[in-house]
Formats: structure tokens, C-alpha cells, sequence
């Protein structure tokens, strides 16, 4: 559900300056990165979130996460974005929050309209999207107002 895919690093100084533009990133609230764990085992991260495209004029930010393949369906994805949610309405006083899924990813799209996201639309070949080009994106949406 993320727009843009990274790359996998093989090496310690590659991985080092990544974390080093991640902090830079979230300093500058550019982007927020957040692992995802499971209660079983904190530990162990089985997924990323994001958060980016911060907007103060509109008040708004993009979310998006991503889990390892084994912890589909389990629940995982619907209270990341809950808590994502919780967080930014809450502590961060956003009053926006959208994401975009790719179509064919109808999981995704349901993890959101499970949390009371509106779709809005298909963004039709808008956005290039590394390893795959230039793709249709769907954006959902999720107002303050629409869980107070």
C-alpha cells in the first residue's frame, strides 16, 4: 500500500546511511517510518508503517504499511492503520488522513474501509511506482470528523 518500494541493502554502510536519511526524515517530518510487531513476539518486526506527504495548509498525511507475506490476514494491517489513525487524529491533531492502494490490492482497500476510510476515486495512471512504471492508484480517505 506504499507508493514507493525500497530496494533490499546487503551491506552494514548502505543500511547505516539509509537509517541516517531516516532520522534526517522524520526530524523534518518528511516521512515517519515504524516498524510493525506482533504481540507474541515484540522483538521481531513483521511489517513497516509509514507515514509522509505531511500538508499543514490542508492538515493532512498519507499513510501506508506493508507486512511480510506470513502475517496477512491476521489482523495485523486493520490495527496498524487503527493505531496510525488513533495516533494522528489524537496526538498529532491531523484532520486528513488518505492512502492509495493499487486496485487489484482489494485486501488493502478493505483494511481501510474496515477503519471507516472512504474510497474516492481511482487516480488513473498517475503515479510511477518503482519495478512496475507508471500505475492507477485508488485513494481513500479518512476525516476527523467522520470518527468523532
Amino acid at each position: 500500500m506504499q507508493i514507493q518500494t525500497g530496494e533490499v541493502r546487503k551491506n552494514k554502510s548502505a543500511v547505516e546511511n539509509m537509517i541516517t536519511h531516516f532520522e534526517r526524515d522524520f526530524g523534518k517530518k518528511k516521512i515517519i517510518y515504524l516498524g510493525i510487531c506482533s504481540n507474541e513476539n515484540a522483538g521481531r518486526i513483521i511489517g513497516v508503517a509509514e507515514i509522509f506527504d505531511f500538508d499543514e495548509k490542508v492538515n493532512m498525511a498519507t499513510i501506508g504499511y506493508t507486512l511480510s507475506e506470513n502475517y496477512w490476514g491476521q489482523g495485523y494491517a486493520a490495527k496498524t492503520v487503527n493505531a496510525l489513525c488513533g495516533f494522528l487524529f489524537d496526538t498529532a491533531d491531523i484532520n486528513r488522513i488518505q492512502a492509495f492502494v493499487m486496485p487489484a490490492n482489494v485486501r488493502s482497500g478493505n483494511v481501510l474501509l474496515k477503519n471507516g476510510f472512504l474510497k474516492e476515486g481511482t487516480i488513473r495512471q498517475g503515479v510511477f511506482w518503482t519495478g512496475r512504471g507508471v500505475v492507477d492508484l485508488d485513494l481513500y480517505s479518512l476525516l476527523k470528523s467522520d470518527v468523532i
